[in-house]
């Protein structure tokens, strides 16, 4: 994927196709899913606050301004199958960043590109890119040159990002991070958790810099208290609290995990996501409690370095629905995938 494409609605579009038993599955497979990164002008467009449309963004669906004006003269009738496909207004829906983060996480294979001219961003792009889908296989290039296409084409055997889904791809990420926390340099079990979890989250996943990398610690406490949960009288479980941090790369990426089997309290939730560093998506201050004092420096420090964050959670008003949260760069969007 490269430009505008939605890696994402390629995806439906065949498992749609798939699932209607359409003639032309029969001669065509979704096999390998690809994504092209331009080295230096990533992490630009990951703080990019503008939308992926041709009015916000022009460059990323014209090369040049002649060709935006040769463009816009044509006829608005569709001209290929491609375009009658798309009964839209042109335009990705969401933000630059939006873009950026499904392109990458949705990908079997990314091409780092522009390594000859990316000089300090090459390092800073490619441990992102390790953060935000660490099953893809990295591959550096010029000119989007690469040694073979073997190594490309057909790479995925239909095992890849093609044949999954939201939770899927959560448990994958989820099984990375604890991994990539576990303080046990011996350990190769990714059957046990080696999480950074509390009781009193769902969850959720992030990924951001650290000022401080490369830097680890860890520290762990329990409580053999009662649990205060209402209504909780299962003595199987454990509430106790564990905290691992293991963190040091050339970027100073970290991910973590955050579980729990206790809700969020809705108000309180809006006043913690109003101090994400996004733009849109942001939630509406009336349905919050007015916690000005939780914009602490430190506090405020921390929110701005998260890059990444996603999972699924639910709030105490709704013991029904399956909330969906995403946050990239600038955007924020909680969706409701279930009941």
């Amino acid at each position: 994927m490269s430009g505008v494409a939605e890696p994402r609605s390629v995806r439906n579009m065949f498992m749609e196709a798939e699932q209607y038993s359409m003639p032309l599955m029969e001669r065509v497979r979704l096999d390998t899913l690809v994504t092209v990164v331009d080295c230096t002008t990533f992490r630009t467009y990951m703080k990019s606050a503008s939308l992926a449309n041709t009015d916000e963004s022009p460059e990323l669906y014209y090369r040049t301004e002649a060709e935006r004006k040769e463009r816009e003269m044509k006829d608005d009738e569709p001209s290929t199958l491609l375009d009658m496909l798309y009964d839209e207004e042109p335009g990705y829906r969401g933000g630059v960043c939006d873009l950026l983060v499904e392109q990458t996480e949705i990908a079997d294979i990314v091409l780092l590109n522009k390594i000859d001219i990316a000089n300090e961003e090459l390092e800073a792009t490619k441990e992102i890119i390790s953060a935000f889908n660490p099953r893809a296989k990295v591959i550096a290039t010029s000119f989007g040159r690469v040694e073979s296409l073997d190594v490309i084409v057909g790479a995925c055997n239909g095992r890849g990002v093609s044949v999954d889904g939201v939770v899927d791809e959560h448990k994958d990420y989820v099984m990375a991070a604890d991994t990539s926390n576990c303080s046990d340099p011996e350990c190769t079990d990714p059957t046990h958790s080696h999480d950074h979890s509390h009781s009193h989250s769902e969850g959720e996943s992030a990924s951001s810099p650290r000022d401080d990398a490369p830097h680890s610690h860890s520290h762990e406490h329990s409580h053999s208290e009662e649990c205060d949960e209402p209504g909780c009288t299962d003595t199987s479980h454990s509430h106790s609290h564990s905290h691992s941090l293991d963190e040091g790369s050339h970027a100073g990426i970290g991910s973590f995990v955050y579980r729990s089997r206790r809700p969020f309290h809705p108000e309180r939730l809006v006043d913690v996501l109003r101090l994400l560093p996004v733009v849109r998506g942001v939630p509406d201050p009336s349905g919050s409690q007015g916690r000005d004092d939780l914009a602490s420096d430190e506090t405020t420090r921390v929110f701005n370095s998260i890059l990444r964050s996603k999972g699924f959670a639910w709030t105490a008003d709704s013991n029904i629905k399956a909330l969906y949260w995403s946050h990239a760069g600038s955007s924020f969007e909680m969706q409701c995938l279930g009941r």
